[in-house]
């Protein structure tokens, strides 16, 4: 009898634990980026009107959304809201981070992307386009290795666990495929790489895997074009995507599948542009992604 009562308890705390689970969002929307930047403007900002509501069906309450549209966005503003999630988190939590805006290559400085050279960063609301442009020394700008790290700090707080869901509208390629595209204006990145000054005598660190599911606009080496609705209406190709598929219990293979057709069916950018998915080694076909 003793060891039925003990059984019995276990079950109700697994239960208790399960529904426990909470989950949160961070959304990041640059739409209108200071004109002293160098960045040209795009509808980052249009994509919140989107996934936050794809966010809410999924069964966010308001008070688990955090936003940060155009000048909010700042890097700091991003840091510390990732900071103060940290303090709601408890293990087997499902985080969601969405960034919407311009993205960059810049110059690797601490090694890890080997003969490559260059490390993906996110850019801010207060992040140049240009090293040394109006004094700016590329201090804004989020390189994959300074997301990871707050990434790596949320992944700890939620444990194996929980699930950690990374989407990034934004583009990465540095190549010159779209210098000859009349759609260059509603590109998101730029062309041109971030360089900076590297010194020779810094210490190389090595390349950290991912640990957390990564949803990308396009491959690496692919404009991200943003998706036509009308004549006067545009916004992220991913972001309208997922808020036509990411519905509550989707797995991560129908994720995969259901992302390709929806982008199948969707106007044609002018160049190729394929979604990419990432996932950390606990995440399996099987599990759901939200």
């Amino acid at each position: 009898m003793k060891r039925y009562f003990v059984f019995l308890l276990c079950c109700l705390f697994v239960d208790r634990s399960a529904i426990a689970a909470e989950r949160w969002a961070i959304v990041v929307g640059i739409g209108n980026y200071p004109q002293s930047s160098g960045w040209r403007p795009i509808n980052g900002d249009k994509d919140l009107d989107l996934v936050v509501p794809m966010l809410k069906k999924n069964g966010l309450p308001d008070g688990h959304i955090t936003i940060l549209a155009n000048e909010q966005a700042t890097k700091e503003n991003i840091k510390n809201a990732i900071h103060t999630l940290l303090a709601n988190l408890r293990s087997g939590d499902i985080v969601y981070f969405h960034f919407s805006g311009h993205g960059q290559l810049v110059t690797d400085v601490n090694g890890d992307e080997g003969d490559y050279g260059y490390d993906e960063s996110i850019v801010p609301y207060d992040a140049a386009s240009k090293y040394d442009f109006n004094g700016y020394k590329g201090q804004n700008h989020i390189v994959d290795d300074e997301l990871n790290k707050w990434l790596m700090a949320v992944r700890k707080r939620i444990g194996n666990n929980g699930r950690l869901l990374v989407v990034l509208d934004a583009c990465h390629s540095g190549g010159g495929s779209r210098d000859e595209c009349d759609e260059e204006d509603f590109v998101r990145g730029s062309r041109d790489c971030f360089n900076m000054p590297v010194i020779a005598s810094q210490v190389k660190s090595s390349r950290n895997s991912i640990k957390w599911m990564c949803v990308s606009a396009c491959k690496s080496y692919q404009g991200n074009y943003e998706h036509k609705i009308d004549d006067e209406t545009r916004c992220g190709r991913l972001s309208f995507a997922l808020s036509k598929i990411l519905v509550p219990n989707i797995t991560v293979r129908q994720l995969r599948e259901q992302l390709e057709r929806q982008y199948e069916n969707m106007a044609l950018p002018p160049l190729p542009q394929e979604p990419e998915i990432e996932c950390g080694p606990a995440m399996t076909d099987t599990m759901t992604v939200l």
